[in-house]
């Protein structure tokens, strides 16, 4: 290999520049290896002043602590945090090993995708993504924090499929409740509507042995009036709940609960709120009249 011959301004520029630039700094000006420059600044002497070099290059943000990621979502309590509570409930799913004290989401990658901005800085973990045959591309997120999973615990998440969620909403602040419910009805709730058959429902699913009194309680303050609580097992030994409403007037004040401010605040999954439109939108053609009371 040729051995590189340095001209008069090269070598200035390098003794100049090399102290509060550093080395790779240098190869980029001069369009040459970074190898290349360290090793004539060595035969010269160079070294490079750490205190000058940060104020061209600022540390980069250093990763929140498992402690900080858990006060953001289970003591400063904003928004976004009680809706990932929420989905938590609906789709999380905790796993503790000797070594790690795992969290995780699995749902439809589209809405993971969708919902990455609400996320941000509360569920840490990289998507991974992934498609099976017949199937539609589904997204996972899963981390590792043991303040955070000791917290769901405390709350009862681990028991989610049949207990009712006071705990956690005892802990939320009320007038934060309605993102909690969004983030559930976004993981486990859907808004049904057939614009032939003039059907509209709303409903919400879980483990067999759900203990439904959380949503009897919030859908009482509501004014919500009539609903129906089914249990069932599949042909395959599958078995579910769902709490079900279909009355077009309780359909509006629990979607009218949920997406206040949807416009401004934006969390959560606007296929949801689409869907919801809907049926306000049936209605409003159907039975005008709900509006007049």
């Amino acid at each position: 290999m040729a051995v590189k011959r340095w001209s008069e301004q090269e070598i200035a520029f390098i003794e100049a520049s090399y102290p509060t630039r550093g080395p790779k700094w240098c190869a980029q000006q001069l369009g040459l290896s970074r190898s290349v420059v360290q090793k004539f600044g060595l035969s010269r002497g160079l070294k490079t002043d750490r205190r000058e070099l940060t104020k061209h290059y600022p540390p980069k943000p250093t990763k929140p602590s498992s402690l900080e990621l858990f006060e953001k979502i289970a003591v400063n309590q904003s928004p976004e945090s009680a809706y990932t509570l929420g989905f938590l409930w609906a789709d999380g799913w905790l796993f503790h090993t000797n070594r790690a004290y795992n969290i995780g989401v699995e749902i439809l990658a589209d809405d993971l995708r969708n919902l990455s901005e609400t996320f941000s800085g509360l569920l840490t973990g990289k998507p991974q993504f992934r498609q099976r045959e017949g199937r539609r591309e589904q997204g996972a997120l899963r981390f590792s924090n043991r303040p955070l999973f000791e917290f769901l615990v405390d709350h009862d998440y681990m028991d989610k499929t049949w207990t009712s969620a006071e705990k956690i909403l005892a802990h939320i602040p009320e007038n934060l409740h309605k993102f909690w419910f969004r983030g559930l009805m976004d993981g486990d709730g859907c808004f049904y509507a057939h614009e032939k058959r003039r059907l509209t429902q709303a409903s919400i699913a879980s483990g067999f042995e759900q203990n439904w009194r959380f949503i009897e309680t919030i859908w009482r303050k509501l004014g919500i009036d009539t609903y129906t609580i089914s249990r069932s097992e599949s042909r395959m030994g599958n078995k579910s709940s769902e709490i079900r409403m279909a009355k077009g007037a309780n359909i509006i004040k629990w979607g009218a609960f949920l997406y206040g401010g949807f416009g401004f605040d934006g969390i959560g999954l606007r296929r949801k709120f689409e869907k919801f439109q809907q049926i306000v939108d049936l209605i409003a053609r159907e039975r005008p009249q709900i509006f007049l009371n």
